[in-house]
């Protein structure tokens, strides 16, 4: 819709998010992890992740060097220990730098898991809605509504061994499409 539109109905334009902040909203679980685990104080891991949004959004429309994930954690850190310094009186610690390292280093991991995790869960729904409808309904009674093969079999007209037959060829045939899609792609 033109700009123009937009104000001809009472709405202000919404401006384009830049790529920085949505790239600093989008890694904001493992942001917040590491700040509240170096802060031990929610609030302020809040404030500061606010800060790093108002930073990013200012940013122009590309993402602050080639790794914004890394650019964002060290902007957080940089935020963190500033504040901790400012606070020290009040009894805020600045941690050691080591033990800042593990803890950034597992909130790398924790966030490549979850980014591993999410392309396996979608090839997986992929994988799922390519099956035979009848095989993607018998799952989807079983596994989505949690009921029995013997139901599942009065439902459909079925023996509740063919049910249980039909279950096993549904398993084996997302087994080996989720192999062959994770052999294109070399995953493990």
């Amino acid at each position: 819709m033109a700009e123009s539109e937009d104000k001809g109905r009472g709405r202000a334009p919404v401006p384009a998010q830049p790529q920085a902040l949505r790239q600093v909203l989008a890694a904001r679980p493992f942001l917040m992890a590491f700040l509240v685990s170096l802060l031990r104080d929610f609030a302020l891991a809040e404030e500061i992740f606010k800060d790093l949004c108002v930073a990013a959004g200012e940013a122009r429309a590309e993402p602050p060097g080639p790794d914004p994930d890394a650019w964002a954690r060290r902007a957080a850190r940089q935020r963190a220990f500033a504040l901790l310094r400012a606070r020290a009186a009040s009894g805020l610690r600045v941690p050691p730098e080591e033990l800042v390292d593990r803890i950034e280093q597992a909130i790398v991991e924790l966030a490549a898991a979850e980014q591993r995790w999410a392309r396996r869960k979608q090839a997986l729904r992929e994988c799922f809605r390519a099956l035979p409808s009848h095989l993607r309904q018998v799952l989807e009674l079983h596994y989505g509504r949690g009921l029995p093969a013997g139901k599942i079999g009065s439902q459909l007209k079925l023996e509740a061994q063919a049910v249980c037959e039909t279950l096993a060829r549904a398993r084996a045939q997302l087994e080996e499409d989720l192999r062959r899609r994770a052999a294109q792609e070399g995953a493990p």
